[in-house]
């Protein structure tokens, strides 16, 4: 099972969070590691969900910055 470091990008997580999906998809899984996917998915989805809210808030911020400029 590959770990994703703590500061790995969005991108990263993303990927990670597809191939334990993937995995999770697959019938032979024993229970133990579909159970270990399952809590690693939720802590990628959780993470990226994260990462998400603030890159959209850190683009409000910055849209509001220029919206002065942009009034000129």
């Amino acid at each position: 099972m590959t770990q994703i470091p703590p500061r790995e990008t969005f991108e990263a997580r993303a990927a990670r969070l597809k191939e334990v999906v993937a995995a999770l998809e697959k019938p032979e899984v024993p229970l133990e590691e579909a159970v270990a996917l399952y809590k690693e998915g939720l802590a990628l989805a959780r993470d990226c969900r994260q990462q998400l809210e603030q890159a959209r808030h850190d683009v409000e911020l910055l849209s509001r910055e220029r919206q002065p400029e942009a009034d000129q």
